[in-house]
């Protein structure tokens, strides 16, 4: 069985939005390391998952751990390897040691695909969608551990891209701590209201409205909605009423939302739905400035320029 140095850190307590630090926890600078592992082998379970094992069984096949560091925070997997290809995947484990129970904050981020679990336990992954379009930092994502006291196993998969094969991860600075918290409640609270919004355009095109108004129930509780998803609450909110035909109100929301600070995809969608809400309406004046409009913006999609330049050739007719 591998042996661990671990140095001390100071980590941080989550009480609502209160952070106090938490002495005497530890995280690993050794981990022993198992791959490649092909990408489509099944994870682990759970039970091999809870101790740190000599060699890791997954399937038919078996993988014998060896002692790896982390440099800077990271972990150069490629290197480890020899190179790689993409989807080749490997699991590291370590060992965190924590005086008392505690939440606390990790953060991490892969070239391309990582996974983590805590105890046996799934606390967070990028299967998905992948590390994201910002590269990869420690605080390309950062979420929230329960620790018990004493040992705890923690686990990381990471499965390469194109361009590389490695993992950043460590605890952020104290001066970050209650930034990125924050940052993490919104970006919860983000997907929460995207998931709502799905939820409600669901329910409507199943024609169960009284779902779709529990669904905006929970939404509307959500208080004030952070941007980008106020725009897309607001843009939802326009289709709405352009389906129910209340034309006049969804063009003043429209008209309303283009006197405002827009990124630059928005103007021409608001403009197209303008234009063609006014085409319905046969406001012909209207709907061809509209168009006309939107065929002066730089940013507009192709796509929308083409159908802009068609429903003006049929309105000038």
């Amino acid at each position: 069985m591998p042996t661990f140095r671990c140095a001390t850190i100071g980590l941080f307590l989550l009480g609502g939005m209160a952070l106090a630090q938490v002495a005497g926890v530890t995280w690993p600078e050794r981990w022993t390391l198992f791959g490649t592992v092909p990408f489509e082998t099944p994870a682990p379970a759970p039970e091999q998952l809870r101790a740190v094992p000599a060699s890791l069984r997954l399937g038919n096949a078996e993988w014998e751990g060896r002692e790896v560091r982390f440099a800077e925070d990271g972990l150069n997997l490629a290197a480890e390897f020899g190179g790689h290809r993409r989807g080749d995947t490997a699991y590291l484990f370590g060992i965190l040691h924590a005086e008392r129970a505690a939440e606390v904050l990790v953060g991490a981020g892969a070239d391309w695909w990582m996974a983590w679990w805590v105890n046996g336990e799934p606390v967070y992954d990028t299967l998905e969608q992948g590390n994201g379009p910002a590269g990869v930092s420690r605080e390309s994502h950062v979420f929230t551990v329960r620790l018990k006291p004493g040992a705890n196993v923690l686990v990381a998969r990471v499965s390469g891209g194109r361009e590389g094969f490695r993992l950043l991860a460590g605890l952020p600075a104290a001066e970050r701590v209650q930034t990125l918290f924050r940052e993490q409640q919104e970006q919860a609270r983000s997907k929460q209201i995207r998931e709502l919004l799905a939820r409600t355009d669901e329910r409507l095109r199943g024609d169960d409205r009284a779902g779709a108004r529990q669904a905006l129930a929970q939404l509307f509780e959500l208080g004030e909605v952070p941007e980008p998803a106020a725009l897309a609450l607001r843009l939802f909110h326009l289709d709405l009423l352009e389906r129910d035909r209340l034309y006049d109100e969804a063009c003043a929301g429209a008209v309303r939302l283009l006197e405002t600070d827009l990124p630059p995809w928005a103007a021409p969608v608001l403009l197209a739905r303008l234009g063609r809400m006014r085409h319905a309406q046969g406001k012909r004046a209207e709907a061809t400035a509209a168009y006309r409009s939107l065929l002066a913006l730089p940013a507009a999609h192709p796509r929308t320029v083409e159908q802009a330049k068609a429903r003006l050739a049929e309105l000038e007719r």
